[in-house]
């Protein structure tokens, strides 16, 4: 039976009273469990790895794979069955390419099922989600302050770089082409922004 998925049985039933035997045909199926689930959960937002996948393989029939985000299914996983020919099992692959930086910290599941009444019981697997992803923007803002010193005016000026919306935070670093610009604040990861000043 090793390697038969699927095989017609036909028994037969003959008696001396009998003109014809009777006969009775049914199909005997091979099922195989097949892998525990295997989650590979999103890593970057931008990206190949942004991509939440499932699978199942040696398995037959084909079973019903979802996946969630703590207790809500997420719908709009896509599942593909690809039938092996030579071992006559599945794999089976379930995909969610829609992904939300604000899962950052939740926990994602897989959950493989049956979809037929084998007696297979149904099979989990879950992972922490950590998303990488860029600031949303990068600004600079210039700010001039004039002050008199002993009749000399002095001008400092102010120079902030901000971006926000990152994980992790950026690292923030300066330069100039300014040989006296004078570097004499900094404050770093503040509410998800950092800035830095210099004066002159």
């Amino acid at each position: 039976m090793d390697g038969l998925s699927r095989l017609n049985v036909t028994c037969q039933v003959s008696n001396a009273a009998l003109e014809t035997p009777y006969e009775v045909h049914g199909i005997l199926c091979n099922v195989e469990k097949g892998s525990t689930p295997v989650l590979t959960v999103p890593e970057f937002l931008d990206g190949e790895n942004s991509t939440a996948i499932c699978e199942v393989r040696d398995a037959i029939p084909a079973p019903l794979i979802e996946i969630r985000l703590g207790n809500q299914l997420l719908s709009d996983a896509q599942q593909t069955d690809s039938f092996n020919g030579s071992s006559n099992t599945f794999t089976s692959t379930a995909n969610v390419t829609k992904i939300n930086k604000n899962w950052n910290g939740q926990k994602m599941c897989c959950d493989r099922k049956s979809k037929d009444d084998f007696g297979l019981k149904d099979d989990s697997v879950c992972k922490n989600i950590s998303i990488k992803y860029p600031p949303s923007h990068v600004s600079m803002t210039v700010n001039k302050i004039h002050k008199y010193s002993n009749n000399v005016s002095v001008c400092f000026l102010n120079i902030s770089c901000e971006t926000n919306e990152s994980n992790p935070p950026c690292l923030i670093e300066w330069s100039s082409d300014i040989d006296n610009l004078r570097y004499v604040d900094k404050n770093d990861w503040t509410n998800g922004e950092n800035v830095a000043e210099l004066c002159t």
